[in-house]
């Protein structure tokens, strides 16, 4: 069985073509005609020499009689008869009947590769009743004779229970066996089971070890979860430049996750120089294959005209492709599109639609927004009840708008029971994580002491940090604090820097302050035409 023919098969199924290649041409030396038909195979198709289907269907003809000949006492040469007929190669046509024959007869001689085709054939259901557990038996019998397709398959019927009781641990070890003996899908599915914990201890670096024997072969799954671990620096030094690398492997092979991530790292510049023009380029390959976070993004990149000339009409184009795939994003800024009137009619109702699709999906900011739809009553039933619940759903997945606006809800018991205790919860937790509003919040609950001690102090803190942020109630307030020595030193002259900040963004209450500071002259030179002139602005 451990033919010049076999030797160069197995070589052609692990992707070694180079070996391949010339352990055929050392069969065809040794007069095996088989070995020709092999030749055949990679000419016709392009494995490590140029692709020439004329030379090859010639090569066919010329081996076609011969292999017939043989196939009566030789099981490789039935099983070479099963692919003429499978594939229709040559000058002969594909004919089930005479494939599923000469599988047959291939069987007879044990031939695992005949096996294998036939537990596929169970598997798929076309050309025979689909029949897991048929399929299971044919590819245990190539398994246990060594063939490494099938222990792979025989692996994914026992990690996913297709035809055999599930059980991980024999998953674990088909996928191994196949693993060790060089075949890269198993490879990569052993990785994948150690990258999380499948059926094994967890272990980044057992993961690196067999996505990169994967990957090396070509393996556009495990190229592109190689990329990812050493993106994140998993089981491996970080490196972005080397993640690039191999998301550009898997990518140029076609693999839309890769095609998706190799686009994001142009995108924000990771490991490559930063070009929107070929995140555009990257993600228009993974879209069109259907990948939807690649859909949500190109969408995105569209909408801001980001590399592209913008088209809001084209973002909801690509948002609708990622929403209907159920992608929670897509959905959330399809709904987005609709609230605001972005690219399409506006329409609060066909907002919440996709709204409410995309909280179910756990989307935190379609969660919000889908509240706030139900506090106004927009394109739903107005309820309070309902934007509590939906605030709630957002704000315990630490969004901060929503944090904000559930601690407003708990402020004025809208939808709830009254409790200035749990707004200042809800307010503190969005202020810590940044949300101008929720810092301002916190700051008013703290200087009048509603649902927590008193404390100018901590006021101040707050204001302070809404401010920066340039939120004009906040400088406001910033200017009373210094005008009156509040939780700070007096200082007219700081009090007016704020009440001016404020003043410039519209506040009216900054501007008559203002005013008055130039009336007075308080921490600004007195001037009657400036105060003049913020006590109208104010008016």
């Amino acid at each position: 069985m451990n033919s010049t023919y076999v030797q160069a098969r197995r070589k052609f199924l692990n992707k070694e073509y180079k070996e391949a290649w010339e352990l055929y041409l050392k069969g065809i030396e040794e007069g095996d005609i088989r070995c020709s038909f092999g030749k055949a195979d990679m000419i016709h198709d392009g494995f490590y020499v140029k692709a020439n289907e004329e030379e090859g269907d010639l090569l066919y003809n010329q081996c076609f009689d011969h292999i017939k000949e043989l196939s009566n006492t030789d099981g490789y040469a039935a099983y070479i008869m099963s692919l003429y007929y499978d594939r229709g190669l040559g000058k002969v046509d594909q004919n089930n009947e005479l494939y599923v024959e000469y599988s047959r007869r291939a069987i007879e001689f044990g031939i695992p590769e005949a096996m294998f085709n036939l537990a596929y054939d169970y598997e798929l259901g076309e050309r025979l009743e689909k029949s897991y557990e048929l399929s299971f038996e044919w590819y245990l019998k190539a398994a246990e004779l060594g063939f490494s397709p099938a222990q792979c398959n025989v692996g994914c019927c026992y990690e996913f229970g297709e035809g055999v009781e599930k059980s991980l641990e024999k998953a674990i070890e088909w996928y191994t066996k196949s693993a060790e003996q060089g075949f890269a899908r198993a490879q990569c599915n052993l990785a994948y089971c150690y990258d999380v914990g499948v059926g094994v201890d967890q272990s980044y670096e057992k993961a690196v070890e067999w996505y990169a024997k994967s990957a090396i072969q070509g393996n556009a799954r495990a190229q592109c979860n190689l990329g990812y671990l050493y993106e994140d620096g998993l089981g491996i030094e970080m490196s972005k430049e080397t993640a690039v690398y191999w998301y550009t492997k898997a990518a140029e092979q076609g693999y839309a996750r890769a095609q998706c991530n190799l686009a994001y790292c142009y995108d924000v510049g990771v490991g490559v120089e930063q070009s929107y023009e070929k995140a555009i380029e990257w993600y228009t390959k993974s879209a069109n294959n259907g990948y939807a976070r690649a859909q949500c993004n190109l969408g995105y990149l569209y909408e801001d005209g980001l590399g592209i000339e913008q088209s809001k009409e084209t973002a909801v184009y690509w948002y609708t492709k990622a929403a209907e795939q159920g992608y929670a994003r897509g959905q959330c800024n399809l709904a987005y599109c609709y609230d605001e009137g972005i690219g399409v009619e506006q329409s609060y109702e066909k907002a919440v639609e996709w709204y409410l699709k995309s909280a179910n999906n756990g989307n935190a900011r379609a969660q919000c927004n889908l509240g706030y739809l139900y506090e106004d009553g927009m394109g739903v039933e107005q309820s309070y009840e309902r934007a509590v619940y939906w605030y709630t759903k957002s704000a315990e997945q630490g969004y901060a708008r929503a944090q904000c606006n559930l601690g407003y809800m708990y402020e004025f018991g809208k939808g709830i029971e009254q409790s200035h205790e749990k707004a200042v919860y809800w307010y503190v937790k969005s202020a810590e994580q940044g949300y101008p509003r929720g810092q301002y919040n916190s700051g008013y609950m703290y200087e009048y002491g509603k649902g927590t001690e008193q404390s100018y102090e901590t006021a101040f803190y707050w204001y302070t940090k809404a401010a920066e942020q340039n939120y004009e109630r906040a400088q406001f307030k910033l200017g009373n604090f210094y005008d009156e020595g509040k939780g700070v030193e007096q200082s007219y002259e700081m009090s007016a820097q704020w009440y001016k900040k404020a003043a410039e963004q519209g506040d009216e209450m900054a501007q008559a302050s203002l005013g008055y500071c130039y009336e007075v002259g308080e921490g600004v030179e007195q001037s009657y035409e400036l105060a003049v002139k913020w006590y109208q602005e104010a008016a």
